[in-house]
This record gives structure tokens, C-alpha cells and sequence, in this order.
């Protein structure tokens, strides 16, 4: 079974011509709701991406579209998108990744953000079941030992810089 995606979303701005349908399955017309909602936040794809991976009812989605439909619109409602972007979205979604660039924007525009109790639940929710290599886990742990100011007692142990400044672990009792 296919489904007929729209490159550009409706709400977005996207027409019904034939050049911005794509046939998908339900999984992958799933994920680039995912992705378009990742991009730009839009409730919209957010709701597409829940409802057609099934992780959300008829009622919620009723629900979410009633509640959604009574406040003003801030998005690209009665806008549209230059060819250029027209042109990126379409390939981005065709190839189902996202370009370094992209990621970078994405990464620069979230840094020092302050996000809401909300957010920060769908996040966590998203990382669940997610395999981490042990190198991604080695990095994160590293990340965290900024956290730590030198000489403070931490489950057990502290680091010290040694002559080459990196960080060295040692055992030290809580006095």
C-alpha cells in the first residue's frame, strides 16, 4: 500500500501539482513527516508523522486539530517558498537525509535554547530505543566530566589535569 506525499506540504505553501507528489510507503511517508517536523516545527507534520506511524488515535488527532485550529497562525499559512527552497525540500525529502548543512542549522539554531517541559519529554521520547556505540557513549561521558570542576569528589573519584593538561581520574575518599 502507497500513500501520495506532498514534497512541500500543503501547509507549507506546497500545491497538488503532479511535480510535488511523491509515492510512499505508510513507513516512509511517516518518517518524512518526522523530518519536515524536526526542520521546521510544524504541529501539521508533527501529528502526520504520530498518526500514520500509529502512535496517536482519531481522537487525539481530532483533538490536536481542533485545539490547533483556534490559534493564530504563525507558520507559512498564506506563504510561499522560493524555488530555491522548493527545490532543497524536495530533494531533501526524496533522499530521505539531512546535508551537513542542514544539521549545522539545525544544531546552531538549538544551542542556548530554553525548552519547555514539553519539549524536553518528546526528546527523551525519541531517544527511546535508540542503540548507542560505545564511542558516542564514551563521548557523551566526556561531555559531562565539563561539568565537574577539578578536585571535586565524584562518585568516589576526581580528576586532576597532568603535565600534558588532560584529564586524569584518581580514587579520593569524601572528606
Amino acid at each position: 500500500m502507497t500513500h501520495t506525499h506532498h514534497i512541500i506540504p500543503r501547509h507549507m505553501g506546497g500545491s497538488d501539482h503532479p511535480s510535488n507528489l511523491i509515492e510512499l510507503t505508510v513507513v516512509e511517508h511517516a518518517e518524512e513527516h518526522k523530518i519536515l517536523w524536526w526542520l521546521y516545527g510544524h504541529w501539521q507534520d508533527e501529528l502526520a508523522w504520530k498518526a500514520l506511524s500509529g502512535t496517536i488515535g482519531k481522537e487525539e488527532i481530532i483533538k490536536k486539530v481542533l485545539s490547533e485550529s483556534g490559534k493564530k497562525s504563525t507558520g507559512m499559512k498564506g506563504k510561499k517558498h522560493s524555488e530555491e527552497t522548493k527545490l532543497k525540500i524536495g530533494i531533501a525529502s526524496k533522499k530521505n537525509i539531512l546535508s551537513k548543512e542542514i544539521r549545522s542549522k539545525i544544531a546552531k539554531s538549538n544551542t542556548g535554547k530554553k525548552r519547555s517541559n514539553e519539549s524536553k519529554e518528546r526528546m527523551r521520547l525519541a531517544q527511546i530505543g535508540k542503540k548507542l556505540t560505545m564511542e558516542h557513549k564514551n563521548k557523551i561521558s566526556i561531555s559531562h566530566m565539563g561539568d565537574l570542576n577539578p578536585g571535586k569528589v565524584y562518585k568516589g573519584k576526581t580528576w586532576i589535569k597532568d603535565s600534558n593538561g588532560k584529564r586524569v581520574w584518581i580514587d579520593r575518599k569524601v572528606a
